[in-house]
């Protein structure tokens, strides 16, 4: 279940062999796909569309298509002004091609997912995708033009430095070659007030009481995600060994 064009894999094994789609409730665009690799004289425009953002020459539109699948935020309709493809096409991707929207809010599948045969840039957007949830942010990471104000433009640019540097914390990285979001919220953010240059970036920011405040908050709630999904891996694990216990008693039992 962690295939991600599930949808557009049976469609086109099954037309493949010849064979018709087993008795079950399929979504429209499962059987719409399954006549549009079957039947020659078939015609779905809105199909052939979306099948088009599969293709190489479509790789920008397609890797930003997936990145705003990813984030919350995101509805077809404005995914759809964003690329300049009709609402019906990206509700036809998603279920055939890029079905995540019903898992998206699990950390390990998103993690399986990032960690998939992507380009740079799709990688690029999938990470702000999943740190921040704001389509607004990946546009602007794709470099595609957004209605924002600067002001609301720079808030946004803050919060995503706060989200990296939080991160960064996390894992250790204090200076500012380790951890760059930290150098740049040091940089912009920090009181006008500024401490003792001797003070290390990580000071400087514990300083600043209302950015400490924001920054541990981003951290906690990364925490907690990353503890629901070890916990979440432990009982699967747990599962599994009990079935290959079970398997391997039922087996030394027969003859």
């Amino acid at each position: 279940m962690s295939n991600y064009q599930l949808g557009w894999d049976i469609a086109r094994c099954f037309a493949e062999a010849k064979l018709p789609l087993p008795d079950f409730p399929w979504p429209t665009p499962v059987l719409r796909a399954y006549r549009f690799c079957s039947e020659a004289r078939y015609c779905d425009e809105t199909l052939s569309r979306a099948y088009e953002l599969q293709q190489p020459e479509w790789w920008q539109e397609r890797d930003l298509v997936r990145a705003l699948l990813l984030s919350k935020d995101s509805t077809d309709q404005s995914i759809a002004e964003a690329v300049n493809f009709p609402p019906e096409v990206i509700a036809d991707f998603e279920a055939l091609w890029w079905n995540v929207r019903d898992r998206r809010g699990e950390l390990l599948y998103r993690a399986q997912l990032r960690a998939g045969k992507h380009s740079e840039q799709a990688r690029k957007l999938m990470r702000v995708a999943c740190l921040t949830n704001n389509s607004d942010l990946i546009l602007i990471a794709a470099e595609r033009p957004t209605a924002l104000s600067d002001k609301r433009l720079a808030q946004l640019i803050e919060r995503l430095l706060v989200i990296e540097a939080g991160l960064g914390q996390e894992l250790g990285f204090m200076s500012k070659k380790e951890n760059p979001a930290l150098a740049l919220l040091e940089q912009h953010l920090v009181s006008s007030q500024e401490p003792a240059e001797y003070l290390d970036p990580a000071t400087r920011i514990s300083l600043d009481k209302s950015m400490q405040k924001v920054v541990q908050q981003m951290a906690q709630e990364h925490m907690q995600e990353i503890i629901e999904a070890s916990t979440l891996a432990l009982e699967t694990s747990k599962e599994a060994e009990a079935m290959s216990k079970g398997l391997h008693t039922a087996g030394s039992t027969n003859p």
